[in-house]
């Protein structure tokens, strides 16, 4: 059984309705006298999604929790948060944090970035006595791409198993994938030492070792025979361009590139990913 805080009450909003009795009608209600507000969208729709918001009280701690970039601004979910509601403290939830695992009740650990220890206390207050740890950091920018890239290059995770191509040349792969984490992390204004956070390399890991990963399973079944047909519900292929659009020289990064040469160009996927590790 999941363990759970008894003092602390629960109201969700969704699209769907997902047959949980925490679940309310309206989205107004659910965010109505919340000390804390969770986002989790997709980040095709996050912008939209705030937009239908009103009523969410000023002392509010709002946490995002979707790992994308808004496609339209090239902005993380948390500065389109901090831009739609100036007057409310923000922070950023991410980590290894698989939803069947979760749900399982699995023990975890997280990482939370925000400007103060306040702002981290009150986030840290809603999870205590469950299976989920949380860790403080800073770093909004960095645990932001953290959460990103590592969608991104968990499609070529999964095309290296697909692909077959051992675990020599997979291991090569997460390494190369690290060190180009941590370099993007510090060219975009984050702290190179978030990739050895929960939200770095613990989240990179678990999503990257996962069958139940949507990325990695979109990588494996590129290389694989199977084939697939559900790229629009995968974050990394719709973060590959806004990230690369970001960069100021995406030449300095082989993988990314070859992921998205692979994955949007159609390049012939085994010899550009070789192509790609030989440049280390």
């Amino acid at each position: 059984m999941v363990k759970t805080n008894a003092h602390v009450k629960i109201s969700a909003w969704d699209l769907v309705d997902t047959g949980d009795a925490c679940q309310v009608s309206d989205v107004s209600e659910a965010v109505a006298g919340a000390n804390v507000v969770f986002f989790a969208v997709p980040s095709a729709f996050f912008a939209d999604c705030l937009k239908g918001i009103a009523g969410v009280p000023q002392q509010a701690v709002l946490v995002a929790g979707t790992k994308g970039i808004d496609p339209v601004s090239g902005k993380s979910p948390f500065e389109l948060l901090q831009k739609t509601f100036p007057n409310n403290p923000v922070a950023v939830l991410s980590g290894p944090m698989l939803a069947e695992e979760i749900t399982r009740g699995v023990e975890t650990c997280a990482t939370v970035a925000a400007k103060d220890r306040k702002i981290f206390a009150s986030v840290l207050e809603v999870f205590e006595n469950t299976p989920l740890k949380l860790c403080f950091t800073k770093d909004l920018i960095g645990v932001s791409l953290a959460g990103v890239l590592k969608n991104v290059y968990t499609l070529a995770f999964g095309l290296s198993d697909g692909l077959q191509m051992g675990a020599n040349f997979k291991s090569c792969v997460v390494l190369q994938a690290i060190k180009e984490m941590q370099a993007i992390i510090q060219v975009l204004g984050g702290e190179a030492s978030t990739m050895m956070t929960h939200a770095g390399l613990g989240d990179l890991l678990a999503t990257g070792y996962s069958l139940s990963s949507r990325n990695y399973s979109y990588g494996f079944g590129l290389g694989g025979v199977q084939g697939n047909d559900n790229k629009a519900t995968v974050e990394g292929i719709k973060n590959i361009e806004t990230i690369l659009a970001k960069l100021p020289d995406k030449n300095s990064f082989p993988l990314i590139c070859a992921v998205e040469e692979i994955f949007l160009k159609d390049v012939p996927a085994k010899e550009r990913l070789l192509q790609a590790l030989r440049v280390c």
